[in-house]
């Protein structure tokens, strides 16, 4: 099938190419298309220009820096987020599951918006309820362990 297949494709669309001159068999036509171009001029710009330059480069520049900072308060808000539903999803059996790794993460994720601007309080309301929310998990599971080890007394 493949055989045939091929013997097709050289037989009907390879001709085509070829009268089309989409391919070429004569090896100096791809030279003959492109014809050496002359060297490019030097062009002086007028101070228009460069303060027109200047200013473009200082607006791009004050662009780019506020997408940065805004990333920094989008982890925040991101880690605050992850904390809140890992304390409220201790309260929801079998889906109480996700609330450590979703706790942990967003203990990390407080953290290091922290280190990136110190004031943020999204980053620091978000470290605290992950502290908490640790704190619970702990609790839950002494008393989980505390409550067989009674049983099979």
């Amino acid at each position: 099938m493949k055989s045939k297949l091929l013997y097709l494709l050289l037989l009907f669309v390879l001709p085509a190419y070829i009268s089309n001159g989409a391919i070429s068999l004569d090896p100096y036509a791809a030279h003959a298309a492109f014809p050496p171009t002359a060297k490019p001029v030097a062009v002086k710009k007028t101070w228009k220009q460069k303060f027109v330059n200047w200013v473009l480069k200082k607006k791009i520049q004050n662009y780019f820096k506020k997408k940065k900072f805004a990333a920094k308060g989008d982890r925040a808000n991101t880690a605050l987020i992850l904390s809140i539903i890992a304390i409220a999803s201790l309260m929801v059996p079998f889906v109480n599951l996700l609330s450590l790794p979703l706790a942990i993460i967003a203990l990390i994720m407080g953290y290091n918006a922290r280190k990136a601007d110190p004031q943020n309080r999204d980053a620091r309301l978000a470290i605290i309820l992950s502290w908490i929310t640790l704190g619970l998990i702990v609790v839950s599971v002494g008393v989980v362990i505390l409550l067989y080890s009674l049983l099979w007394i």
